[in-house]
């Protein structure tokens, strides 16, 4: 698969909606793509961009064609026309396109050998946007500590930072959902869970953990009147368990690292694969168990 359609796949299937402040490190990268976080903006957008520790791998590139490396906004609509214009050879680099919004190229920095920059980007166009970084030149190896916040002003004279998504400053209040809640809540103001993040993935567990335990309990026939489990049942439940904690595991590396990481696309496939296997498999077995039980 070739890495833009790759970068099609992690806008379609990344749930990293959520701005809080992240830093993300990159050693020695030739990816052409580099995702980082999506965010929903409001017409009062803003992007932090913090840049340090940066190095480009030697020999130095000329000046002139550092254009082709740097940081940019775009909207999944806008990534299919960016595909349609490599495809047709009307550009070969995703900065070169009309459909995305360059934040910050490297041709702006004072010398090739700067090791660090801040930058601030304001954006007007409400929208949900992927943060996005491009190295558009062949064997060109980028190290760098990338520290990005995306966030709304908030209306008003306070002009506050909204450290959340549009659209998801309300969440319903639930047992499990109420650690989410107040997660976001501090996400909203600092931009940083303060913990509450960790309770929320305990939660998570023990929610994933009773469920399929009780569906698989629920098709042996286990019920106050045969309280028991037979061997054959009893290996079920061993099998969903430690499925379920690798669940948690790969989710817990989705949330916390974001698609600019090498490894996120394998958590991602392992998360589906997994849940798959417990939201699908396993009720179906306990059907049919109950169906053979019956007859």
């Amino acid at each position: 698969m070739s890495l833009p359609l790759v970068f099609l796949v992690l806008l379609s299937a990344a749930l990293l909606a959520a701005g809080e402040i992240r830093f993300s490190e990159i050693r020695s990268d030739d990816r052409t793509i580099i995702p980082f976080d999506e965010f929903g903006f409001t017409h009062r957008g803003q992007l932090e961009l913090n840049v340090t520790q940066l190095s480009l791998s030697r020999p130095a590139p000329d000046p002139s064609t550092l254009s082709k490396v740097g940081f940019f906004l775009c909207t999944r609509d806008a990534w299919i026309h960016v595909l349609q214009q490599i495809e047709d050879s009307e550009i070969n680099c995703a900065l070169g396109s009309d459909a995305v919004q360059k934040v910050f190229t490297f041709d702006h920095l004072p010398n090739p050998t700067t090791s660090e920059f801040n930058f601030l980007y304001p954006e007007t166009d409400a929208n949900q946007y992927t943060l996005v970084f491009a190295n558009c030149l062949p064997q060109l190896k980028v190290s760098m500590n990338v520290r990005s916040a995306m966030y709304n002003l908030e209306g008003g004279k306070s002009n506050r930072r909204d450290y959340l998504s549009i659209g998801k400053t309300v969440l319903p209040r639930t047992l499990n959902l109420l650690c989410e809640a107040e997660d976001k809540s501090y996400i909203k103001r600092t931009g940083s869970a303060h913990g509450w993040d960790v309770l929320f993935y305990i939660f998570s567990f023990l929610k994933g953990i009773t469920l399929f335990s009780l569906i698989v309990l629920i098709g042996t026939g286990w019920s106050f009147l045969k309280p028991y489990l037979q061997d054959k049942e009893k290996k079920v439940l061993m099998i969903v368990i430690p499925l379920q904690v690798v669940a948690n595991i790969a989710q817990v590396v989705i949330d916390e690292t974001g698609p600019y990481g090498q490894d996120w696309v394998t958590w991602k496939q392992v998360f589906l694969l997994v849940d798959v296997c417990c939201a699908v498999l396993f009720p179906i077995w306990s059907i049919k168990n109950l169906r053979e039980a019956a007859s």
